[in-house]
């Protein structure tokens, strides 16, 4: 019978094994590093949409409120815009 430690350490060796595997193919180590270039985009429409949707409404009311979520609205679309643009070309830099 075999010990509970070393049946359990046998699954974390083999899982291990095969994600190595799976994380050395080009296409995903390729879509990796292209998400990890384009992230400071998806950061800066992260807090475009934090700005917008609870700085804006503490501060600002009635239509002067409207007018800057327009304006947030237009950066956080516009940055993740880019980011869509780039991925593309980044995926097939990084392969």
């Amino acid at each position: 019978m075999l010990k509970q430690g070393s049946r359990r350490q046998r699954f974390i060796d083999q899982f291990t094994n095969i994600a190595f595997k799976i994380g050395n193919q080009v296409h995903l180590r390729s879509l990796r590093d292209a998400f990890a270039i384009i992230m400071p985009l998806f950061i800066l429409a992260g807090i475009g949409v934090l700005v917008n949707n609870v700085v804006f409404p503490w501060v600002l009311h009635g239509q002067m409120l409207t007018n800057f979520q327009y304006f947030g609205t237009y950066i956080t679309n516009g940055t993740l815009n880019v980011a869509g643009l780039l991925l593309a070309p980044t995926i097939g830099y990084t392969v």
